[in-house]
């Protein structure tokens, strides 16, 4: 399955600003109802089969943050405009991506330079 990215709105059903209700229905419907796992966490995180984890985090009853985590096999791919973010090393996703939109560097991380 392919999920796409849209920066400041969501990735697949789940969108930025939405109820924690409809976040965590929406969460729900990313589980693989033939291959569940134990880790999954109703309203918090659930892993699919390929080993990707997508992970939500509310406040004040909306959904403020999406975290995926790398998936272990090509069966589910995390897409920003056509650029897998975790099939390729993290400098060319951000030479591909910075051809597609600006990048800044945040000067209190030393990992973002």
């Amino acid at each position: 399955m392919d999920f796409d990215l849209a920066p400041q709105n969501g990735v697949g059903p789940l969108r930025i600003g939405m109820t924690r209700h409809t976040a965590n229905t929406a969460l729900d419907s990313l589980r693989d109802p033939s291959a569940i796992s134990e880790s999954d966490r109703p309203g918090q995180h659930v892993f699919r089969p390929s080993g990707l984890m997508i992970s939500i985090h509310c406040m004040r009853d909306m959904l403020e943050a999406i975290e995926l985590g790398r998936p272990s096999s090509q069966t589910d791919r995390v897409l920003f405009q056509g650029v897998d973010v975790f099939a390729l090393p993290a400098r060319e996703v951000v030479r591909r991506v910075g051809e597609l939109t600006s990048i800044e560097e945040d000067p209190d991380d030393d990992v973002s330079s």
